[in-house]
């Protein structure tokens, strides 16, 4: 299973920052595939300020895959 930026194709590994959305940097903590084929998963993120979150892979330009 890996993560993979949907924009360059590249594969984005555990400890990498990436940048979401909104232009915040965040810090690749883990993820996990969906349960069900409609579900895209979970991106677990750290961020510079100290919190940690689960979003979906979109929210960082992601994608999930086996």
């Amino acid at each position: 299973m890996k993560l993979i930026h949907t924009e360059t194709g590249k594969e984005i590994r555990l400890g990498d920052r990436v940048q979401d959305f909104r232009g915040d940097y965040l810090t690749i903590q883990s993820f996990e595939k969906g349960r069900t084929a409609e579900s895209t998963g979970r991106v677990y993120v750290r961020s510079d300020e100290g919190w940690e979150q689960g979003f979906y892979p979109s929210v960082i330009n992601a994608k999930i895959v086996d």
